[in-house]
């Protein structure tokens, strides 16, 4: 029987073991007196767990950017298109565009 580490899975289709990237656990005390060195981490992308007497009580992650707060018509006026933009090109710009017969 294969026994798996906590957090890992077995791909059945090749029948490999991944185990997930492990987190860095602190307990309080270290969290309280590195706590400018673990933001430093958390905000490269790591996460890390604070524990608490051995057993893992908090997750520090990084926050996601706020997102963008849509204003409908906050382009109006801004853009121009021209009346004549959906009609038929002229020959001297359809030209280039048109692939040339005999070449591969």
């Amino acid at each position: 029987m294969l026994e798996l580490i906590e957090g890992a899975h077995l791909d059945l289709v090749s029948g490999l073991v991944y185990c997930d990237p492990i987190m860095p656990v602190v307990n309080v005390q270290e969290a309280k007196t590195q706590l400018s060195r673990l933001l430093t981490l958390v905000e490269a992308g790591e996460e890390v767990v604070i524990a608490r007497y051995g057993k893992e009580v908090a997750r520090l992650v990084r926050i996601a950017p706020p997102a963008v707060e849509r204003r409908p018509g906050a382009w109006r006026d801004s853009l121009r298109i021209a009346d004549d933009f959906d009609d038929e090109l002229d020959e001297e710009w359809l030209e280039p565009l048109e692939p040339e017969s005999g070449k591969p």
